[in-house]
């Protein structure tokens, strides 16, 4: 398992956090940023929060890569199409609605990495959209620009193995995954007496570290179903 320089984990994390879209003016929305299925297949809901327009939806997957030499996530086709299936790949979701669909992902021997795409655009039958959904939608007059959402699904190894080690090195707290599947940093805070300020939530992937300058940190790891907080 190769590491990553602690002095990369910062830019690992926003590198990720890009290729999860979230505008405060959007229309869409999901229930998080990150998705884990539990199960081979799970069903997941996606929400049209305009008081006025139906959102017509296409659904894109692509597998992240992460690039030692660059320290960059490498965005890519998926290799096998079954890997990561998002049903339906065309969404109508109307006005104050929300729409289920299922995800239906294959096991793996190792962590894969998805980016999931939700695209609004214009409904055509030649898309996949029946007459009877476009004729039903509520449509604005005019010209409307949306924005696309992303959020990111993770499948974790058949065999999970969790390693994470938690420990302040002078003015520090340094988290290093030394396991084989995704772990989560939550509930981020730097204290200073009695003042915390949240400093979000992290994903941490196998053999790499996470640093952070702290009087006092406080953080919870979640390692699959199981959570532990830690005060440093």
């Amino acid at each position: 398992m190769s590491s990553i320089k602690p002095s990369q984990c910062r830019i690992i994390f926003v590198l990720l956090l890009a290729f999860v879209a979230w505008p405060s003016h959007a229309s869409l929305k999901l229930r998080d940023m990150y998705f884990n299925p539990k199960s081979n297949i799970q069903l997941e809901n996606i929400t049209n929060i305009s008081e006025t327009e139906s959102d017509f939806v296409k659904v894109s997957v692509s597998e992240l890569h992460f690039n030692k030499e660059t320290a960059k996530f490498d965005e890519i086709a998926l290799s096998d199409p079954t890997d990561l299936v998002i049903s339906p790949s065309r969404i109508v979701i109307p006005p104050l609605s929300t729409v289920p669909f299922r995800v239906i992902s294959k096991p793996s021997d190792k962590l894969k990495i998805y980016r999931v795409r939700f695209t609004p655009i214009s409904p055509k039958i030649e898309l996949g959209f029946t007459q009877e959904e476009i004729d039903s939608a509520v449509v604005a007059t005019g010209v409307t620009i949306k924005m696309a959402m992303g959020t990111i699904f993770y499948i974790d190894p058949i065999k999970k193995q969790y390693d994470t080690n938690v420990e302040r090195k002078g003015k520090e707290v340094v988290v290093t995954n030394n396991g084989n599947s995704m772990v989560i940093i939550d509930q981020l805070k730097s204290c200073k007496g009695e003042v915390c300020k949240s400093e979000g939530r992290f994903l941490l992937r196998p053999g790499s570290v996470y640093k952070f300058a702290g009087e006092v940190v406080k953080l919870r790891i979640n390692e699959g179903e199981k959570s532990k907080k830690w005060e440093l």
